[in-house]
């Protein structure tokens, strides 16, 4: 049975495993390199934008605004490859500004509920104040609100490669 498999299958599923325990046990390097990488990027296609500017150097305003986007990339990639991990807290801690005020809004609105006599007021508080908790725990703990989407996924490779080296065993 075992000699029906062909490579192919066991590789993917050995590679899917790999790279979701990856994912699991190192997930702010990870996100660390992929910000990187998007910094990189930048960097690379605001030295391209710059080197098409200077070809040609036109004096329209779409030649100046390819500089003008060239530079905005490369000090973008710049300090994005110099603090990563920082530029990509950002995102968490933005995420939880907006869960914290909606977490807010919601607790006043239950509020309102009490006060027009609905009886079930109290679900919709204590999920207001799940939602502020929410919000809290994404502006003090960013790097967490991070890597657990990032421990997630390396999971659910873990699952996945497990599962299709299963089924290619099986044939």
């Amino acid at each position: 049975m075992l000699k029906k498999i062909t490579s192919s299958p066991v590789l993917l599923s050995l590679l899917l495993i790999i790279m979701g325990i990856v994912l699991v046990v190192w997930p702010s390097p990870v996100i660390s390199a992929v910000i990187t990488l998007v910094g990189v990027g930048l960097m690379v296609g605001g030295v391209i934008a710059v080197i098409g500017w200077l070809r040609n150097r036109d004096t329209t305003v779409a030649s100046y605004s390819r500089f003008g986007s060239g530079l905005l990339g490369i000090v973008a990639g710049i300090i994005i490859t110099a603090n990563p991990i920082k530029v990509a807290s950002f995102f968490p801690v933005m995420i939880g500004v907006v869960i914290l005020i909606t977490g807010i809004i919601n607790l006043v609105q239950s509020l309102d509920l009490r006060k027009m006599g609905y009886q079930r007021w109290g679900i919709p508080f204590i999920l207001a104040l799940v939602t502020i908790l929410c919000g809290i725990a994404f502006i003090t703990q960013p790097i967490t609100a991070l890597e657990i989407p990032v421990i997630a996924a390396g999971v659910m490779l873990i699952y996945d490669g497990l599962v299709s080296l299963w089924v290619c065993t099986r044939k």
